[in-house]
């Protein structure tokens, strides 16, 4: 074997180069196959965000809290009728290749905010009933499939 080829073939052996060059093979590769924020796994998309609000507003009318009118019959009725009324934000969707890398190596977390229309029986749940408040604010903690981790009232 040439002597030069040698030489060469011990250096690259040598790990002060191997560890860093793996190192910056697996980073290169998280980076190009990283998932989009919000990426549902289970369906193998994400979901948009309209849809998202509608499935938040089915757990809430399935819970009672919901005073639906009178062309509301669920979720997505609800919010097209009420669409300012939610907000889901990720945090870092705009700057997805700099926070993108690693926050798809983890679950992904999105907040959500959601006001609606209280029934009374939900405004006696909320303590509601003495302050004649009549929407209530909801601050939710959810996967990106739509799953309520964490739940909170304002």
């Amino acid at each position: 074997m040439n002597m030069r080829l040698k030489e060469r073939l011990t250096v690259l052996k040598s790990p002060k180069i191997a560890i860093p060059g793996l190192l910056i093979t697996y980073l290169l590769y998280a980076y190009l196959m990283a998932r989009p924020p919000a990426y549902c796994v289970d369906e193998k998309r994400v979901i948009p965000k309209d849809e998202m609000c509608a499935m938040l507003y089915d757990t809430a009318i399935e819970r009672g809290e919901v005073l639906l009118g009178p062309t509301e019959k669920n979720g997505r009725d609800y919010h097209a009728n009420h669409s300012s009324k939610c907000n889901i934000g990720t945090g870092q969707t705009n700057d997805f290749r700099l926070g993108g890398v690693f926050e798809s190596l983890f679950e992904s977390r999105l907040e959500a905010f959601i006001t609606y229309e209280m029934t009374d029986s939900s405004k006696k749940i909320h303590g509601a009933v003495t302050t004649n408040r009549k929407e209530w604010d909801e601050w939710d903690f959810i996967t990106p499939c739509g799953e309520i981790k964490k739940r909170s009232g304002v």
